[in-house]
């Protein structure tokens, strides 16, 4: 008569195999979130004081999407800033118009951010006009 029994190892085999097989699957069903691409950057000036800022901004999901601007860093940051305007973003383009004091200069920066993390454009620096640009401003010289 021969008796066999369940080694404990064959036994945690049994059930380390599947249970392995399922945390691979659980993995792999998760999608990787990219950080945002920030393209085609435009900051301007279109009245003493007022900036519109647009940009091409590519990413599969956004959880906060602005303008970082400041008269002291050059490089203004979420966390290091004069103030943020969060604007609206859809289907990939951005868009802000910041109301500002007029003969000031200032540093812009668009952001975006999502669970990958937060991507910043290059600074623009623009100086606000004093007054309203007139027609006979640079006028075309005559020929």
């Amino acid at each position: 008569m021969t008796i066999t029994s369940h080694t404990p190892m064959k036994t945690i085999r049994f059930f380390l195999i599947p249970i392995c097989m399922l945390v691979l699957l659980a993995f792999s069903a998760c999608e990787k979130t990219n950080m945002p691409v920030i393209k085609q950057v435009k900051i301007s000036e279109t009245a003493p004081g007022t900036i519109l800022a647009t940009a091409t901004i590519l990413a599969d999901e956004i959880d906060e999407v602005g303008v970082c601007y400041s008269t002291k860093q050059p490089s203004p940051t979420v966390s290091d800033n004069d103030g943020i305007i969060h604007g609206t973003w859809d289907n990939d383009s951005f868009e802000a118009t910041l109301n500002l004091r007029t003969n000031t200069n200032y540093y812009f920066v668009v952001y975006a951010s999502n669970r990958a993390g937060t991507t910043y454009s290059a600074t623009t620096r623009i100086k606000t006009s004093l007054r309203a640009p007139d027609e006979n401003d640079n006028p075309m010289p005559k020929i």
